[in-house]
């Protein structure tokens, strides 16, 4: 198996998966995200400052409010916030990270080199 495919593999091991950025858009990318996480099994926690509830998942309004347990994090998010999102996670502990904007990158790779498994 490829390394991307055993690192792709590697984040869907994960029960407990943090969606950052998910959109009151019932429409949106990060809705269906959502929904196709939910329906594989996955306990998701949706993150979005401004809610407080998506499709009947207690929505967490920042990183730091989320739970311990959850191992892995999926950005949805600008680039411009992915930096900023990854230092976040990072001090919360969460090990895993995918990005769905990954012009940012290299950046993210320094902040997690020690401390995290990246897809």
């Amino acid at each position: 198996m490829c390394k991307d495919n055993v690192e792709i593999e590697n984040f869907l091991a994960s029960k407990a998966v943090a969606l950052i950025g998910v959109s009151r858009n019932k429409q949106s990318y990060s809705r269906s995200l959502m929904k196709a996480f939910v329906d594989k099994g996955f306990e998701v926690f949706p993150v979005n400052p401004n809610e407080t509830e998506i499709d009947g998942l207690k929505c967490y309004q920042s990183i730091i409010q989320l739970p311990d347990t959850i191992d892995a994090a999926y950005i949805v998010k600008r680039k411009e916030l992915a930096i900023d999102l990854a230092h976040e996670i990072a001090n919360k502990g969460i090990k895993k990270i995918w990005i769905h904007v990954i012009n940012v990158m290299l950046s993210i790779l320094r902040i997690f080199a020690k401390s995290t498994e990246l897809p």
